[in-house]
């Protein structure tokens, strides 16, 4: 799925009624990583996006400051640690739009 079809799925997600509770995965042909994903949410937006990678060790102290018990705390990190080492990556030549999907500016 092309990068702006992503971002008008996920506003009209936003912005309409009917989706409470509804999980959608973005694809496409290629998984996009993190700095992708907040540059073309930048672009689409017309916003700055910001990405940055947080240290375990700074992630585990935000997590416990904020009150999140520890067996949670390392449940957020273990899949964090996934993401970042890219699992969790759904790539499928197409998607909600029903024809293959293209990558676009």
């Amino acid at each position: 799925m092309c990068p702006a079809t992503i971002w008008r799925r996920r506003s009209q997600a936003c912005c309409w009624g009917g989706h409470e509770g509804a999980i959608y995965s973005a694809t496409g042909p290629r998984s996009f990583d993190g700095a992708e994903r907040a540059a073309l949410a930048a672009k689409f937006t017309g916003r700055p996006v910001d990405f940055m990678i947080v240290p375990e060790d700074q992630l585990r102290a935000s997590l416990t400051q904020a009150g999140i018990p520890e067996e949670l705390a390392n449940a957020i990190i273990s899949i964090q640690s996934d993401y970042a080492a890219g699992m969790h990556q759904a790539v499928h030549g197409s998607g909600w739009i029903g024809r293959n999907a293209v990558i676009a500016d």
